[in-house]
C-alpha cells in the first residue's frame, strides 16, 4: 500500500514515537527512504526548555530510547523485518536538527544521536537494543556534519548570494555562547593564561586619551595633510586618522572616557602601550613620508590600535551611532549646497553584514510588502544591465521572481545631453546580465524592484563606461505605467560619494512619489572598501532606506529587524568612522577617482578599445568621474600570454605600493583578473611620479606589442588570423616582452591635452625581481598588505 507521512517536525516524545512507528511500519512494507532522514525538534527543544549543554541528557538519550524500544519490539513482530536491513536504512540515516538563537545569531544544532554508550549506560538496555546500536555505522552518520559530504560550490554560492552567511565575530559570540573558551582551549591542547596587569605601575605614556591629542607629535603628525605638493596618501591619512584619535578622545559613555573603561578594568597598561605605539607610529609615518609602503605601515599600525580600544570599550550603543552619523552626513551640506535627503524626507539606515546581505535584505523586504499587499510573494524585478554582477545574480536565481534587465544604454540620446523614452527595445532578457545575449523581454507584470546603480563597477563585455541615468529611467519607468502602485528603487552606491549629487538630484525629483508612498528608495553599498579608508579592518555594508512609512510598513520591519543588523567589533569601528569620518571618506573616493582620471588621461590613443582598433592591448574608454578602475583587455588573445605576471614583476621590482588582492579600494594600487578574459587596475594614492611609472609601462609595452603584432599579422585584421596561428603569436609576445626597460612620463600636468608627458629616463626591471613563469593559468596572488623587510637597511619592499 501507500507509504505512511512521517511528521518530521517534532514537538513531543509521543510525536516522535508515532514517526518512528510511521518509518517502521514503511519499512516492512519494503518503503525505506533513499536519504537522510532529518527529524527538526527545535520545538521539543523549547518545549523542554532546554539548554545546548543538556541537548544530549534531555534530547537525544529519551528520543534513542524510544527508537531502541520500538525498532526491537518490530523485529519480534514482524520475522520479513532483519535487523542489518533496519540499522542501514534508519539508525545509519536519521538525524536530529534544532534551529535556535545564539546571542541574536540562528544557530543550527545537530543533537548526537545513537552515539556509543558506557558500559554502565548499556546495562541499562536490553540485549537486543544494544544489539542495533552495535550496529550503526559511525562514520556514515558522521558525514551528515562534514562540509564536504555537501554540494560545497552550491552551499557557498547560495549562502553568499541570499546574504545569509553571518559576519565572523557574531558566529565567534555565538559559538562561544555553545562552547566555553575552556573547553576551546583544553580540545586545542592549550594553557589557559591570566592578563598579570592588575595592581598600580609606573608606566605612563599620556595622562590622559586627551593629552595624546595635544603632544607635539600628534600636532606635526596631522599637519602633515597639510603640507605643498604631498601625494594623495599624505592628503589624506593624517588629518582622517587624526580626527578619528580626537574622536576617541572626546567619548563619553556611561562608564566614563576611554581611559577610565580601560582603569575600571584595570589595564590601563594596554591603553598606555596603545598609546606608545600610536605616538611611535606617528613618528615613523613622519619619517617615511615620501614611501607610501613604509608609510601605510605606520598608518596601520595607529588603525590597529583604534580597533584594539573599540573592541573593549565599545563606546556606541548598536543601531544609534553608527545611523545617526550617516544620516548627518546625508541630511547636512557644505555651504551652497542642499543636502542630499531633502527636508520632509526621513531616511533610515541599517547596518548588514556586507553588500549582498543588503541585497538580500532588500529582497526579503519588498517580499513582506507584497505578502502583506496583495498575499503573494511573487516579485517582478527589473535591473539595470551591468549592474554589479553579484546584485544581478541574486535576483535572477530567486525562483520566485520574474526578472528583466533594463538596457541603459537605449535610453541615451546620439548626443550627451540627449535622452529618448523607454521602449521594447531597452528591455531585455535576464541573460544578458551574464552571456551578452540580447533577447527582448517584457516583465510578467507591474515592477515592484528595480535594482541599478549610477556609477558601475566593471563590466563583462562593456567597451565604454558612462553614467547612467538612473533619474530619466525612473522616469519613464512611470510615465509608461510600468511600475507598480508600491515601487522600490535600490540604488548600489558603492562607487559613489555619501554626499552624493547624483543621489541628491534623485531625491529631489521623485519627493513628490516618495512622500505619497508610492516609491521607496533604498541606497545600499559595500562599506568593505572606501568607507574604512582602505584599511579593510572592519567588514559590513549598510541600507538608507527613504520611504513614506506607513506605506511601507511591511518593508521597514523586515529591513530593521534588530538579528539583520551588524554587531560587535565591526559594528563599533564602522561606527567610529560615521560619527567622526564620513567626510574623510568621500575625500578619500575623490583622491582615488582623480588619480584614475590621472593616469587614463595620459594612455596612448592606441591603448584605447575601440570598434576599428586592432591593438592587442586595449582599454576600455570612459567619461564617468566616479570611475576607479581601468578595464583591461586583450581582445582575441589571452591575457596570461605574460603582461600579467610581467606588470606584477615590474611594479614590484620598482618598489611601487602595489598589490594582487581580490578586491578595490585600498590606498595601493591594486591588479586582479576579472573572469577569464579581462585585467582590472585600480590605481591608488600614489604620487604623479608613480602614476608617470604607470603611464610610461602601458606606454611602451603598447610599442611592443603592436611591433610584435605587425611582423606576425603581415597586415592582416585580426578577425582574419586563423586560431592556429594564435599560439605563436603567443610565443611571441612571451618573447617580445622578458626584456625591455621602461621610459617614466611625467605626469605633473593635469591631462595629456597640457603638453606635461615629457619622457623622462625610467628604471628598467630589475634583475633581481625574478618574474614568474607566464603560463596558461595565472597564479593566485594571496594579496598580503604591503609590508617593508624588517631590518632592510636597503629599503627592499615586501609585497
Amino acid at each position: 500500500g501507500p507509504a505512511k507521512q512521517v511528521d518530521p517536525v517534532i514537538g513531543s516524545v509521543e510525536k516522535f514515537g508515532a514517526s518512528v512507528d510511521a518509518l517502521l511500519d514503511n519499512l516492512a512494507a519494503g518503503q525505506a527512504p533513499d536519504h537522510t532522514f532529518v527529524f527538526d525538534v527545535s520545538q521539543l527543544y523549547v518545549a523542554l526548555a532546554c539548554t545546548p549543554d543538556k541537548i544530549e541528557a534531555v534530547i537525544s538519550r529519551p528520543l534513542e530510547t524510544v527508537f531502541t524500544t520500538k525498532a526491537a519490539a518490530a523485529l519480534t513482530k514482524n520475522a520479513k523485518l532483519q535487523s542489518d536491513t533496519l540499522v542501514k536504512s534508519l539508525m545509519d540515516k536519521i538525524q536530529l536538527v534544532i534551529l535556535t538563537k545564539q546571542k541574536d545569531v540562528d544557530v543550527l544544532l545537530v543533537p548526537p544521536f545513537f552515539k556509543a554508550l558506557t558500559d554502565e549506560e548499556r546495562r541499562k538496555n536490553t540485549p537486543e537494543e544494544n544489539a542495533l546500536r552495535d550496529g550503526v555505522d559511525m562514520n556514515e552518520r558522521e558525514q551528515f556534519v562534514k562540509f564536504g559530504s555537501h554540494d560545497s560550490k552550491k552551499l557557498d554560492s547560495t549562502m553568499i548570494s541570499s546574504g545569509a552567511r553571518i559576519d565572523p565575530i557574531a558566529a565567534k559570540r555565538a559559538m562561544l555562547d555553545l562552547v566555553t573558551p575552556e573547553r576551546l582551549l583544553a580540545s586545542s591542547g592549550l594553557k589557559e593564561g591570566t592578563l598579570g596587569t592588575k595592581g598600580k605601575r609606573d608606566f605612563v605614556v599620556c595622562e590622559s586619551f586627551q593629552k595624546l591629542t595635544e603632544t607635539g607629535i600628534f600636532q606635526k603628525f596631522r599637519n602633515l595633510a597639510s603640507e605643498q605638493d604631498g601625494a594623495p596618501y599624505l592628503k589624506i591619512y593624517p588629518s582622517a586618522t587624526a580626527d578619528l584619535l580626537a574622536g576617541l578622545a572626546s567619548v563619553k559613555t556611561a562608564d566614563g572616557t576611554i581611559d577610565d573603561i580601560f582603569a575600571a578594568r584595570e589595564i590601563t597598561e594596554v591603553l598606555q602601550t596603545a598609546y606608545y605605539r600610536m605616538m611611535n607610529a606617528m613618528g615613523g609615518a613622519i619619517g617615511s613620508k615620501a614611501d607610501i609602503i613604509a608609510f601605510m605601515n605606520q598608518i596601520e599600525v595607529i588603525h590597529d590600535q583604534m580597533q584594539m580600544i573599540l573592541a573593549i570599550a565599545e563606546p556606541y550603543a548598536p543601531g544609534v551611532a553608527f545611523a545617526k552619523g550617516i544620516i548627518a552626513s546625508l541630511k547636512t551640506a557644505s555651504k551652497g549646497q542642499a543636502p542630499v535627503v531633502p527636508e520632509g524626507l526621513d531616511p533610515k539606515v541599517s547596518h548588514k553584514a556586507s553588500a549582498m546581505h543588503s541585497v538580500a535584505s532588500i529582497m526579503s523586504g519588498v517580499e513582506a510588502q507584497k505578502e502583506a499587499d496583495e498575499g503573494n510573494r511573487n516579485v517582478n524585478a527589473l535591473v539595470l544591465r551591468d549592474n554589479y554582477y553579484e546584485s544581478a545574480g541574486a535576483l535572477h536565481n530567486t525562483k520566485t521572481y520574474d526578472v528583466t534587465a533594463l538596457d541603459g544604454d537605449q535610453l541615451r540620446g546620439d548626443k550627451k545631453e540627449e535622452r529618448k523614452d523607454l521602449t521594447a527595445k531597452a528591455l531585455v532578457s535576464p541573460g544578458a546580465l551574464s552571456d551578452g545575449k540580447v533577447e527582448p523581454k517584457a516583465p510578467r507584470g507591474p515592477v515592484d524592484l528595480f535594482v541599478c546603480d549610477f556609477h558601475h563597477n566593471i563590466s563583462m563585455d562593456r567597451t565604454l563606461y558612462q553614467v547612467e541615468d538612473v533619474e530619466h529611467q525612473v522616469a519613464q519607468l512611470f510615465e509608461q505605467k510600468l511600475v507598480a502602485p508600491k515601487f522600490t528603487v535600490a540604488i548600489d552606491c558603492t562607487v559613489d560619494l555619501v554626499r552624493s549629487d547624483d543621489i541628491r538630484k534623485f531625491l529631489a525629483r521623485f519627493k513628490k512619489q516618495i512622500s505619497d508612498g508610492n516609491m521607496s528608495v533604498v541606497l545600499f553599498r559595500s562599506a568593505q572598501k572606501f568607507d574604512m579608508l582602505g584599511m579593510d579592518n572592519y567588514y559590513g555594508g549598510y541600507t538608507v532606506t527613504i520611504n513614506n512609512g506607513s506605506s511601507f510598513d511591511a518593508f521597514n520591519e523586515r529591513i530593521s529587524k534588530k538579528e539583520d543588523q551588524v554587531g560587535g567589533l565591526a559594528h563599533q569601528g564602522m561606527a567610529h568612522m560615521a560619527q567622526h569620518g564620513t567626510e574623510h571618506t568621500d575625500e578619500y573616493r575623490r583622491l582615488l577617482m582623480a588619480n584614475t582620471r590621472l593616469l587614463y588621461s595620459q594612455l596612448p590613443d592606441e591603448c584605447r578599445l575601440t570598434a576599428d582598433n586592432d591593438s592587442p592591448l586595449q582599454i576600455a574608454q570612459t567619461d564617468d568621474p566616479n570611475n576607479v578602475f581601468l578595464d583591461i583587455q586583450f581582445p582575441g588573445y589571452s591575457e596570461t600570454f605574460g603582461f600579467y605576471n610581467t606588470f606584477i614583476a615590474w611594479a614590484q621590482g620598482n618598489g611601487l605600493g602595489f598589490t594582487t588582492r581580490p578586491s578595490f579600494g585600498f590606498a595601493t594600487s591594486n591588479f586582479t583578473i576579472i573572469g577569464d578574459s579581462k585585467l582590472r587596475l585600480n590605481p591608488g594614492l600614489e604620487s604623479a611620479a608613480a602614476i608617470g611609472k604607470y603611464v610610461g609601462f602601458f606606454t611602451q609595452i603598447q610599442a611592443i606589442l603592436a611591433k610584435t603584432q605587425a611582423s606576425q599579422l603581415a597586415g592582416r585584421k585580426r578577425s582574419e588570423l586563423d586560431k592556429s596561428e594564435i599560439p605563436a603569436m603567443e610565443a611571441a609576445f612571451k618573447s617580445a616582452i622578458t626584456s625591455w626597460s621602461v621610459q617614466e612620463s611625467s605626469t605633473r600636468g593635469k591631462d595629456k591635452a597640457s603638453g606635461s608627458t615629457t619622457p623622462v629616463s625610467g628604471p628598467p626591471i630589475k634583475e633581481s625581481a625574478k618574474r614568474p613563469e607566464p603560463s596558461s593559468e595565472p597564479p593566485v596572488t594571496k594579496g598580503a598588505r604591503p609590508r617593508r623587510q624588517l631590518g632592510s637597511a636597503g629599503g627592499t619592499h615586501q609585497l
